[in-house]
């Protein structure tokens, strides 16, 4: 196992409960806030809000955990958050990851066709839901991602493109490992998301 890792896994699982505790806020939405400001601050992604959406659509779930628009509102983030609560490096199965993947294409297919109009218009999803669909003309790329505290051996190179509809959807896996490269040596040292608030964001390889 790799010691850095572990390392990692172990404080980023306290440093997340420390946070939930201190602002009523459960373990998984405080790991996919901060996966989502890692994404945006690192340039990853030019947008990113939290919102969750979990129903059933048809005869699936839809889920997802947030959505950003580009600048140029032709490119939609889905995000969707598998978390293991793991405190040491965890496998995550293909199945899970598969899962998650179908779960946020059902909820970004509907939404494109006018989901918003059978919700609630005071949730943040109703506002996420009805902005996608307002879009949905210009939007010419999708980008899903799984967002996991878990170890996934389904790497991004193994879930190719797919077009549907005219869009063309791609899927990116956040895994740990892929996160550890480009965390800086600061926050490898200290482990601590306040560490990382503090000197910056994460920074990629030249």
């Amino acid at each position: 196992m790799d010691n850095n890792l572990a390392q990692f896994v172990h404080g980023l699982n306290g440093d997340i409960h420390d946070q939930a505790v201190g602002s009523a806020t459960s373990p998984d939405d405080v790991f996919s806030e901060l996966m989502l400001e890692y994404l945006s601050d690192a340039g990853v992604v030019e947008s990113a809000s939290a919102a969750k959406f979990e129903e059933r659509i048809a005869r699936g779930i839809g889920r997802v955990s947030g959505y950003g628009v580009n600048d140029d509102e032709d490119t939609l983030y889905l995000f969707i958050t598998v978390f293991l609560d793991a405190a040491e490096p965890t496998r995550l199965p293909p199945e899970e990851v598969r899962r998650a993947l179908e779960q946020a294409v059902r909820y970004g297919e509907n939404a494109l066709q006018g989901l918003h109009t059978t919700m609630s218009d005071s949730s943040d999803a109703y506002s996420m839901t009805a902005r996608i669909n307002e879009l949905a003309g210009q939007i010419e790329q999708i980008r899903v991602f799984v967002l996991t505290d878990g170890v996934s051996s389904l790497t991004s190179t193994r879930m190719p493109d797919r077009k549907s509809a005219g869009k063309v959807w791609s899927f990116d896996i956040g895994i740990p490992n892929d996160f550890l490269a480009y965390f800086s040596p600061v926050l490898l040292r200290t482990r601590s998301i306040s560490t990382w608030r503090q000197f910056g964001p994460p920074l990629f390889p030249v």
